[in-house]
């Protein structure tokens, strides 16, 4: 046999034998595949089930999604109608400047202090409807009449001991200066007061 014949021959067995070893990687291949199939059809069997229960939820999810869609579209519509409304009426930009209230009192007073503010809410609250009584809020209106008055006429007003004397003939000065009078001795008696309950508190706290 010549050289020729032999690198032929030798060929022909390489090209025989990488077929045979493509067919071979081909086969374990389909091996591989087959055995993972049997083990994905084992475990969709095992799961049947469950599977069966998700395709259900699925299903009940995408009926409600139908059926519910016209009405969170509705209710989506209405909402923004809403929201322009209160745009419109300026509530909005009203609870924003009142959001800033709320920020400045959280960062400005402490928890103590609001709980103290919590506590005397009825005082606060009684006092605040005695001065918008209309007797009182004429009082202020005066008040504050009279004041910006007797600002326009500083250089005016009778300053002296004999024109303060002589302004004592008026009776409405007479009458003002009792009331003032009684107003301060009713300030006195209630500071007295709230500082006897003071003191009895401090002394019991200390004996406790």
């Amino acid at each position: 046999m010549t050289t020729e014949a032999t690198a032929a021959t030798l060929e022909s067995i390489q090209e025989q034998l990488a077929e045979l070893n493509e067919s071979v990687r081909q086969l374990a291949s389909r091996q591989i595949q087959e055995e993972r199939l049997g083990r994905l059809s084992e475990r969709v069997e095992e799961n049947a089930e469950n599977l069966e229960w998700s395709l259900e939820q699925l299903e009940s999810i995408r009926d409600l999604s139908r059926d519910a869609g016209p009405i969170m579209n509705h209710a989506f519509k209405v909402l923004t109608d809403q929201m322009e409304e209160l745009d419109r009426k300026g509530i909005l930009d009203f609870a924003k400047e009142a959001w800033r209230i709320i920020d400045i009192i959280l960062t400005t007073y402490s928890p103590e202090d609001v709980r103290l503010l919590a506590d005397n809410m009825v005082v606060i609250l009684n006092t605040v409807k005695e001065m918008t009584q209309p007797e009182v809020l004429h009082l202020l209106n005066n008040l504050t009449s009279a004041y910006r008055q007797s600002e326009m006429e500083t250089d005016n007003l009778p300053t002296s001991t004999l024109g303060l004397l002589w302004g004592m003939r008026d009776p409405r000065v007479r009458r003002g200066l009792a009331m003032t009078m009684e107003v301060l001795k009713t300030i006195a008696t209630d500071r007295n007061s709230t500082a006897g309950v003071i003191e009895t508190e401090s002394g019991t706290d200390e004996h406790n």
